[in-house]
């Protein structure tokens, strides 16, 4: 991670800034890249090559083929790929998506494949690019180093995300059945992950490791992102569940927590949900026309979104990922997400 840098976003090749450009302009991008499945329907790929196997299956269909005959070409398909993005258009940072559906039974996970190859080309480069796992798994694996783990700079926690949910909603249906105590919260704070081996009702088995000696900075933390708004019927945010002056708290423990903040896109304007009309006063200004005909009436005036405000302080204080073995950097970056980009601190 560029030293400099004071925030991150996710960048798109389709808009008017690369990676290249959002470096230029003091920012890190962060790009999400999916290698679990190549959708559910429509696929023809394997009347050319073997590039899914009947062995695994996924959410989007077909698993695909990392351990099978003929996967050698599928895996070194998927390490260039990575390889691509981080070289020849220069982004700072990876961000694999659901790596808990990634099967396969290889000696060496095709996750661990790609971050030693991202490892060694950012060795060789002289830069620091990190490789961050979306992942359900609660399992240190994923961010220990090889040849125990697989080597990610960084990994979702979950836990977390539903611990701070059941305490403010009430809610216990899925997974939030087996939260919803403040202790819960606490030890997601202290130790990243609350279940560490313990049953959990949901998963009907024992569940998660322990984190002894992981550094906080290798967990990231959210108060919402686009999988628990997204699988909600109507899209509901955080903010149209509870009361404005709540989201005060949820952004001093997310920025202020042990782990590493990520910010869901619109969360900085309080926005409830893509098509809110109960909350429109809050979500933008009325755009009357002004008495005398000039600029639209901006009342009522929307509050401030305490993440603006601590997005601002944060701005001249980054870091990249800190290390194994307890130490953490004490400076930080924030980021914001549009479900694929997390920050770094």
């Amino acid at each position: 991670m560029d030293p400099k840098c004071a925030s991150a976003e996710c960048a798109s090749l389709s808009g008017h800034r690369t990676p290249s450009a959002s470096r230029s302009a003091s920012a890190a991008a962060i790009i999400r890249r999916r290698a679990r499945h190549f959708g559910p329907e429509g696929n023809y790929l394997s009347l050319f090559a073997p590039y899914l196997t009947d062995r695994h299956k996924s959410p989007g269909g077909a698993g695909v083929n990392y351990d099978s005959d003929g996967s050698d070409a599928v895996r070194a398909y998927a390490t260039q790929a990575a390889l691509l993005w981080v070289r020849d258009f220069r982004a700072d940072a990876l961000r694999l998506d659901a790596v808990h559906t990634i099967a396969g039974d290889s000696p060496r996970h095709i996750v661990g494949a790609i971050c030693a190859a991202v490892a060694a080309y950012a060795k060789e480069s002289g830069r620091r690019i990190h490789v961050v796992a979306e992942s359900d798994l609660e399992d240190r694996k994923v961010v220990d180093p090889p040849p125990k783990g697989w080597g990610c700079s960084a990994m979702w926690a979950d836990d977390f995300h539903h611990a701070l949910h059941t305490l403010l909603t009430g809610e216990k249906g899925a997974f939030y059945v087996d939260f919803g105590e403040m202790r819960q919260l606490a030890r997601a704070l202290a130790e990243g992950f609350v279940f560490q081996g313990e049953v959990a009702s949901f998963r009907k088995k024992a569940w998660g490791t322990d984190t002894k000696e992981l550094a906080p900075a290798r967990f990231v933390f959210c108060a919402q992102n686009h999988d628990p708004v997204g699988n909600r019927p109507t899209g509901e945010r955080l903010s149209a569940l509870v009361p404005f002056e709540a989201l005060f708290a949820v952004a001093t423990v997310v920025v202020l927590g042990s782990g590493l903040p990520l910010l869901f896109m619109g969360r900085s304007m309080a926005r409830a949900r893509h098509s809110s009309t109960s909350r429109a006063t809050v979500t933008r200004p009325s755009r009357k026309a002004s008495p005398r005909g000039g600029r639209p009436s901006s009342s009522p005036r929307r509050p401030t979104c305490p993440f603006r405000r601590t997005r601002r302080r944060s701005a001249a204080r980054c870091s990249g990922i800190a290390g194994t073995g307890g130490t953490v950097s004490s400076a930080r970056t924030t980021a914001t997400s549009s479900g694929s980009a997390a920050a770094t601190r």
